[in-house]
């Protein structure tokens, strides 16, 4: 555990590593004033923080101001230093984030120690929490059959690419893949080799090209967005060299699976500036385009 002590009392500083040495686990570094402390929480990556409320610059509160206003990532569990008398000012401190307090005379090694530890693990099972709340949102933007986005994760991605349009005026293009002969291979093959056919067509559009992000909506339409794609010579270009990658035969098992598509494109904002437009004039290209087996 690497432990940042903010504090420029040096007699409290003998205190707290007197007590902590007999943890070979601890390791201990040392700030005397606000600079020290900004600097190496810059510079470092600190499992946990001993903060003296009272600090020749400024008090703890104002400097956790400070770090939050100027540091990209979180700060580890902060625990409050305080004299006697001062634990009505640490109880604040805490409105502010701070884990916990102690008392310069009341701690001892056991109790600093452990305190240090579950404001550790506190962060540690916070994080996983949080974690896994992520997991669980992004599970519900995906479509399960194949793991590429549905479709309210591609109108919250159209909605970002107009954004970034908005900021730089970049073009982007939009495309619709239908599968054809959806229906007819499902009921030839059956669901489990239809299933597997399906997301093996979906890793060949997310493999295609990096930048780009693919999503499923009914059935067999697929939708991708092409951020670095705005006139409509690349954009054919592109479909071209798509059609070739995706009409490889696809081996399940004993079965050689063959979906017959079509693709059709749009271009933002000049096939639509909505995505109700976009996506309108992407159903009524895709009934006229070719359709490959």
């Amino acid at each position: 555990m690497k432990v940042l002590v903010i504090d420029d009392d040096v007699v409290d500083q003998e205190a707290i590593y007197r007590a902590l040495r007999i943890y070979p686990d601890m390791k201990i570094e040392y700030a005397e004033n606000s600079v020290e402390a900004l600097i190496a929480i810059e510079c470092h990556d600190f499992d946990c923080i001993l903060l003296d409320y009272l600090l020749p610059e400024c008090n703890g509160i104002e400097l956790l101001n400070q770090v939050n206003q100027i540091s990209e990532s979180p700060l580890p569990p902060v625990i409050m230093l305080t004299g006697q008398g001062n634990e009505k000012v640490a109880v604040e401190a805490m409105k502010f984030g701070v884990y916990d307090y102690i008392t310069k005379n009341d701690f001892t090694p056991e109790s600093i120690y452990t305190l240090i530890s579950d404001a550790i693990k506190h962060r540690i099972d916070r994080d996983k929490a949080k974690q896994l709340q992520t997991d669980i949102e992004l599970a519900s933007l995906r479509d399960p059959k194949t793991s590429l986005g549905n479709q309210y994760l591609f109108h919250n991605d159209f909605d970002l690419a107009v954004n970034k349009y908005k900021a730089n005026s970049h073009a982007f293009t939009v495309i619709l893949i239908r599968l054809i002969n959806f229906d007819q291979i499902l009921v030839q093959h059956g669901e489990k080799t239809f299933e597997q056919a399906l997301k093996i067509f979906a890793n060949r559009l997310r493999a295609y090209r990096s930048t780009d992000h693919y999503y499923r909506h009914y059935n067999g339409d697929f939708y991708g967005i092409l951020p670095n794609i705005g006139d409509t010579q690349k954009a054919l270009d592109f479909t071209q060299k798509m059609y070739a990658a995706l009409m490889a035969n696809i081996k399940v098992a004993d079965c050689e699976i063959s979906f017959s598509f079509a693709i059709a494109y749009a271009i933002y904002p000049f096939d639509g500036i909505t995505r109700e437009d976009i996506t309108h004039t992407l159903i009524e290209s895709i009934q006229h385009s070719q359709v490959y087996h």
